[in-house]
């Protein structure tokens, strides 16, 4: 009987962890072939966001972070060149993402800002 306890035990364990990676994904949400500096743009808020991508058609200054719905506050912020400029922060306080250009860029591809779940 202990062994099939532990069975159903592991069964339940792996089809929750499929189930639950299933709800999770990336969500665009500001996509430019052209930007200036300061332009950029922001998920919706959610305490499910985790990480904050901009995928560049160019090597380009940006700025990924987080932004908290109290103070808001910048969290995990990360400036760079990266074609892929990432940040995560993990924490369950409802926040949205945020990404923004510094400088002038031309791409004539869009460059695409992501929060991921």
């Amino acid at each position: 009987m202990p062994m099939r306890r532990l069975i159903c035990a592991i069964a339940i364990f792996v089809v929750t962890m499929f189930a639950s990676n299933a709800w999770a994904g990336s969500v665009p949400y500001y996509s430019s072939k052209w930007w200036t500096p300061g332009m950029g743009g922001s998920s919706a808020f959610s305490s499910s966001w985790w990480q904050s991508g901009f995928a560049k058609a160019g090597g380009f200054d940006t700025t990924v972070t987080f932004i908290d719905n109290t103070g808001y506050n910048w969290h995990a912020t990360v400036r760079g060149w990266a074609t892929w400029q990432h940040t995560h922060w993990l924490s369950s306080d409802v926040k949205k993402a945020h990404c923004r250009s510094n400088v002038s860029f031309n791409g004539g591809i869009s460059s695409t800002c992501v929060a991921s779940n």
